[in-house]
């Protein structure tokens, strides 16, 4: 076998293996206290699938985008501060880390929703209207590629991290599951400190009352300090997906999912006007499962521009 065959082989086992792991315990996890009973066993298996043929893209093209992003890099000189990486200084220096890679993380979502170009490859990851560990890794391929030349080497430009220090961000980004998962569980007043899966489901809602809020990876700071916060309140788990119901069938429509997507952006004021009674009605709920003497807290506005529809 050919040593670069090998190679590959070994870099998709230490992708795949892992991310099936973990969505196996996060899916016995969900069972116990799920916040939407009974998901349909074909969306899963769907988002599985599609792990796999994603891990195996990233165990392909990983090694380009890393050499791409050290070539830009060292090309424009390099981490301008070095973190320790000995001692007790380097607890400072992965928390520095975090909050930077987790900065950039945040900033790059919210491109996401507001370039029509980004949109039509993350409305992938929102297309899923079964919201679970497995929506995890329900991203376009393109998007990793562009984190990988983009948002990553402007971190890199200016914070020089250690082996160890990288290593114990990647494992803390693993924390992207329980977001994801679809538990009924809260954080009660640490609501605000780390992402959680009813602060992350808001995002993911269909309904426009949740539109541009919680784009937190790990940190809901980012979302306080720039008024995109909203808190999610005792009972409230709306339904997930696009306004348009929009959604691929296959792994294969799944990569090609930008070239096929031609209906209308969901945060639309157009459409949001003309959705069916069925969403003012769940939209309402929500509402009112909110409306309870323990969730009086405040929602923190925010002005975003209403984007119109598009095609690609």
């Amino acid at each position: 076998m050919p040593s670069f065959v090998a190679t590959g082989l070994v870099a998709f086992a230490g992708l795949a293996l892992p991310w099936l792991a973990l969505s196996a315990l996060g899916l016995a996890v969900e069972r116990i206290a799920p916040a939407e009973p009974r998901q349909p066993a074909r969306a899963i298996l769907l988002n599985l699938h599609y792990t796999m043929l994603f891990a195996f893209l990233e165990a392909v093209a990983g090694p380009l985008i890393g050499t791409i992003s050290l070539l830009l890099v060292g090309a424009l000189g390099g981490g301008l501060i070095v973190l320790p990486d000995q001692g007790w200084a380097q607890i400072g220096s992965l928390i520095v880390f975090l909050c930077a890679m987790d900065f950039a993380e945040y900033a790059f979502h919210r491109a996401q929703h507001a370039s029509r170009f980004l949109w039509a490859l993350h409305s992938l990851h929102h297309s899923d209207t079964a919201l679970n560990v497995t929506t995890t890794f329900r991203h376009h391929w393109l998007d990793i590629v562009l984190k990988g030349v983009i948002v990553y080497p402007c971190v890199a430009l200016i914070f020089k991290a250690g082996t160890e220090t990288i290593l114990v961000y990647n494992i803390i980004s693993y924390w992207s599951y329980f977001g994801h998962a679809n538990l009924r569980i809260s954080l009660g007043p640490f609501w605000a400190v780390v992402n959680s899966p009813p602060y992350h489901r808001l995002h993911h809602s269909v309904l426009p009352l949740h539109h541009d809020h919680n784009f937190a990876a790990i940190l809901p700071l980012w979302d306080v300090l720039f008024r995109t916060c909203r808190r999610p309140m005792p009972g409230e788990c709306p339904p997930t997906g696009l306004a348009d119901g929009a959604a691929p069938a296959t792994s294969l429509a799944m990569l090609a999912w930008p070239l096929s997507r031609r209906g209308s952006d969901p945060y639309s004021t157009a459409f949001a006007a003309s959705s069916e009674p069925a969403m003012r009605e769940a939209s309402e709920a929500s509402r009112k499962r909110s409306r309870s003497p323990s969730s009086t807290a405040p929602v923190l506005p925010v002005s975003t521009p209403v984007r119109k529809s598009f095609t690609i």
